[in-house]
């Protein structure tokens, strides 16, 4: 596995998957060994979990297209799974888990500097991992028909909610907030990793 995503600090939605993977796969019987993309500048010193890659993911990349299929990266493992598209040829099994084709179904979502980039990471996963993770049903002719996925290879597997999500707000927290945001019941809001993101709908009647 590679390390939590982060934006601004905090972990995105990629970083709270990743993450739950780390907690939760253990508790299940899985031995798992988190490994991390050192930036080029930093090194070892620079990851924020596990174990280090010899290389960074920049320098790695260059030599899988500069020799295609002539190296692969040794990893100690019996299977690697990438969950933020990062993907180089490697001498075990790879899964990756692709969550959307966002850049290419709504660009106007996406921030058009890492709009071509992020294609191309996931493209990239797409044609180099062995098997594929869609996080929900809606998601594979999505991810078939915008990178060219072989649906045979594309299994299912829905996100878990964790238990702190299920606690409810004290009340008092709940009208704090309306109060500050000047809300009245009957909106629903919806938080996603895009800034603002949102959708408000009216009460009925």
């Amino acid at each position: 596995m590679i390390e939590p995503g982060l934006t601004g600090g905090r972990l995105d939605g990629i970083g709270v998957y990743t993450n739950a993977l780390l907690r939760h796969l253990p508790v299940a019987g899985c031995a798992v060994a988190p490994w991390s993309w050192p930036r080029p500048r930093s090194g070892a010193a620079g990851i924020s979990i596990g174990q280090a890659f010899p290389h960074s993911f920049e320098s790695a990349t260059l030599t899988d297209l500069v020799t295609p299929g002539a190296h692969r990266v040794h990893m100690p493992v019996d299977l690697f799974h990438v969950t933020d598209y990062r993907v180089v040829r490697m001498d075990c099994p790879v899964v990756a888990s692709l969550h959307d084709a966002l850049p290419i179904t709504h660009p106007e979502w996406c921030n058009p500097r890492l709009r071509t980039l992020k294609n191309w990471l996931q493209a990239k996963a797409a044609r180099k991992a062995d098997h594929v993770i869609a996080l929900s049903q809606f998601a594979i002719p999505e991810l078939v028909a915008c990178f060219g996925i072989d649906e045979r290879r594309v299994s299912v597997v829905p996100c878990g909610v964790d238990e702190a999500w299920l606690t409810p707000p004290a009340q008092a927290a709940i009208d704090a907030t309306l109060a500050a945001h000047a809300v009245q019941p009957g909106y629903f809001l919806f938080v996603g990793s895009r800034a603002r993101t949102s959708r408000a709908c009216s009460p009925p009647g």
